[in-house]
C-alpha cells in the first residue's frame, strides 16, 4: 500500500502541476480537472481553517464580554442589597425618630394645656383678689369716713379734759391696774383655747346673738394689748338710704349711720347682707362680689374678723378663721377639683400645711 503524501508534498504537487499549464494563446489558458479540484480541495481546507480560528475568537470575544457582564451585573447586586438594607436602617431610624417627635409633641400639647388651665385657674383667682382688694379698699376708706365723723367730734375737747388733775389721777390708777386686767385676760383667753373643740361644734348663728333690738360694739382700750367688747347698744329704726354714687341701703339706722341688721348693695355690683354697727360691717354677714366670689361669715369693724368662708367664682374655697380681713389662724382651701390644704396661715399666705 503507497503512503499518503503529507500536506508540504500535497503543496508542492500543486506547485508543479499548477506550471505544467499549457498556453493556448495569450488570453486564455488550460487547467486539467484533477489539478482544479485539488486546489480546491486545498483552498476549501485553509479557508474552514480560517473560518475554525475566526470562530474560536469570537467565541473568545463572547465569553469574555459575558464573564465583564456577569462580573458588572454581580457588582450591581451587591450594591443594591447594599443600598436595599441601607435604605431599610435608614427608614427604621427615620420611625423611631418620628415616633420619638411624636411622643414629645404629645407631651408638649399635654404641659401646654395644664398650663393653660392653671393659667386660666390663676387669672381667676387673681380676679377675684382684685375685686376683694378693691373691695377691702372702698370699705377701708368708708371706714375711715366713718371713724372720722363718729369720733372727730366726740374727741374735738379732749386736750383741755386731759389737762384736769382728776382726769390725770384716773388715768394713773388705769395704767397701774393694766398689769391685773392683762394677768385676768390672758387666763380668759387661756380657758378659751382650752375649749374652742367645744365651741367649735355648734351650729354658728345665722344673725346676731343678742336679743332683739340690741348689738355689740367692739372698742379698743388703750394702752392694753388685747381687743375687747364693752358696750352693748340698741339698734335703729328700719330705714332706705340712697347714696349720690348710685348704692342702696335697706335696713336699720341710728344717729344717721348703718347700724343693726340691714342690706347695703354696692354700685359696682357687690353686695353686702348682715350685721352694721356705727356704720362698719359688725357680727355676722355675708357679702357677695360682682365678680361671683362671695364671702360668709364674721366681721369686726368693716373688716373680715373671725369665723368665715371664702367662695371663689373658680369655685376654690377657703374656709377657716381671718384677722383684720386677711387669712390669719387655722383653715383649710379646697380647689375647684377637689384637692385640700389644711394648715395655717398670717397675713393672708400659708406658713405651714399638713
Amino acid at each position: 500500500m503507497a503512503n499518503p503524501k503529507s500536506e508540504g508534498q500535497q503543496q508542492s504537487e500543486i506547485s508543479r502541476r499548477q506550471g505544467q499549464v499549457v498556453h493556448l494563446s495569450d488570453s486564455e489558458s488550460v487547467v486539467s480537472p484533477a489539478l482544479l479540484e485539488e486546489c480546491l480541495a486545498v483552498e476549501r481546507k485553509r479557508n474552514f481553517r480560517a473560518l475554525c480560528w475566526l470562530s474560536s475568537i469570537f467565541l473568545f470575544v463572547i465569553l469574555a464580554v459575558s464573564a465583564l457582564l456577569l462580573s458588572v451585573g454581580a457588582f450591581i447586586l451587591r450594591g443594591s442589597q447594599n443600598a436595599l438594607v441601607a435604605s431599610e436602617l435608614i427608614r427604621d431610624e427615620a420611625g423611631d425618630a418620628l415616633a420619638s417627635y411624636d411622643e414629645k409633641i404629645d407631651s408638649v400639647e399635654t404641659e401646654v394645656q395644664t398650663l393653660n388651665g392653671q393659667t386660666r385657674v390663676l387669672s381667676a383667682k387673681l380676679r377675684a383678689e382684685r375685686a376683694a382688694y378693691m373691695g377691702d379698699r372702698r370699705d377701708f376708706r368708708e371706714n375711715l369716713v366713718g371713724f372720722r365723723n363718729h369720733y372727730g367730734s366726740k374727741y374735738a375737747g379732749m386736750a383741755s379734759v386731759v389737762g384736769s388733775s382728776g382726769l390725770k389721777e384716773r388715768l394713773l390708777k388705769l395704767e397701774m391696774d393694766g398689769g391685773e386686767l392683762a394677768r385676768q385676760f390672758e387666763e380668759m383667753r387661756q380657758f378659751v383655747q382650752e375649749n374652742r373643740v367645744k365651741a367649735m361644734v355648734l351650729p354658728m348663728p345665722v344673725g346676731p346673738t343678742e336679743p332683739a333690738g340690741m348689738v355689740s360694739v367692739a372698742r379698743s382700750v388703750v394702752g392694753t394689748p388685747y381687743e375687747v367688747d364693752i358696750v352693748v347698744e340698741p339698734a335703729g329704726e328700719q330705714r332706705t338710704i340712697q347714696y349720690d354714687d348710685g348704692s342702696t341701703y335697706d335696713g336699720q339706722v341710728r344717729n344717721g349711720k348703718k347700724h343693726g341688721r340691714g342690706t347695703f348693695a354696692f354700685a359696682n355690683g357687690d353686695k353686702y347682707v348682715g350685721d352694721f354697727a356705727n356704720g362698719l360691717r359688725h357680727g355676722w354677714g355675708v357679702y357677695i362680689y360682682g365678680s361671683g366670689s362671695r364671702y360668709e361669715g364674721e366681721y369686726r369693724l368693716g373688716k373680715r374678723h373671725g369665723k368665715g368662708a371664702f367662695f371663689y367664682a373658680n369655685d376654690d374655697k377657703f374656709e377657716g378663721e381671718w384677722r383684720s380681713g386677711l387669712k390669719d389662724g387655722a383653715g383649710e382651701y379646697t380647689r375647684a377639683d377637689g384637692t385640700e390644704l389644711s394648715g395655717v396661715w398670717r397675713n393672708d399666705q400659708p406658713v405651714s400645711l399638713d
